[in-house]
């Protein structure tokens, strides 16, 4: 089962949206964080 959640970060004045995701299976604990950064102007 994948659950969603959507939130904000703030960048200056700017506000990013920010997509989180969570798996739930069997098997032993784990944590992997990964992320991707799309569109962003320097």
């Amino acid at each position: 089962m994948v659950a969603r959640a959507y939130t904000v970060a703030f960048l200056g004045v700017e506000a990013r949206l920010v997509e989180v995701q969570c798996s739930l299976a069997p098997g032993l604990p784990a944590f992997k964080n990964v992320y991707t950064i799309k569109n962003i102007l320097i």
